[in-house]
């Protein structure tokens, strides 16, 4: 988010650091972490589902808690991190940090099964992916991911799908490709 940017920023020294020769000073690396399973989809999609049917939501007073500790010590399956290249100069404007960021992040992004599962349940078909596309082995069968999400309210099984499905519609994005409405 550009926002981010502009709080790191806000700590330079106007009258001697440009905005880009600050960026470049700080080295920023982006990194993407690339989960088979998220231990938090369930809480996640219910939340979602909140939002989009009550304009809001709620949470319960320990429910950060909750959640960073089972984001932590949750069955993530395989998983891959991929770190960029630093930030270089020529970085003029926050928004185009924020742009390079988002470019590393999905370049770097590992794409699993579970993410492939749930692009084709959600949009009733495979998911035509880039050719440069980073593709992961995964320990997580079809017929188990579909229970996991089918344990889940009905109403709250499409926002899971996204969550997974997400990694994909970026991809596919970044590398110009349509991408259908979800059936």
């Amino acid at each position: 988010e550009p926002v981010v940017i502009k709080m790191l920023a806000m700590s330079r020294d106007k009258q001697s650091d440009t905005f880009a020769d600050y960026i470049a000073g700080l080295r920023i690396v982006p990194v993407a972490i690339s989960y088979e399973l998220d231990p938090c989809d369930a809480m996640k999609a219910r939340e979602l589902h909140q939002l989009a049917t009550h304009g809001s939501y709620r949470k319960g007073e320990q429910e950060d808690i909750e959640s960073i500790g089972k984001g932590i010590a949750g069955q993530k399956g395989r998983v891959h991190v991929a770190f960029g290249t630093p930030l270089a100069g020529g970085l003029e404007t926050p928004e185009a940090v924020a742009a390079e960021v988002d470019r590393q992040v999905i370049s770097g992004f590992c794409l699993h099964p579970t993410n492939l599962y749930a692009y084709a349940r959600l949009y009733g078909a495979a998911a035509p992916l880039p050719p440069n596309a980073r593709r992961e082995a995964g320990d997580c069968t079809e017929a188990e991911f579909n229970a996991r999400i089918d344990a889940m309210p009905e109403e709250q099984r499409p926002f899971a799908l996204g969550i997974y499905a997400n990694a994909v519609v970026s991809k596919l994005s970044a590398a110009g490709q349509p991408v259908p409405s979800p059936c």
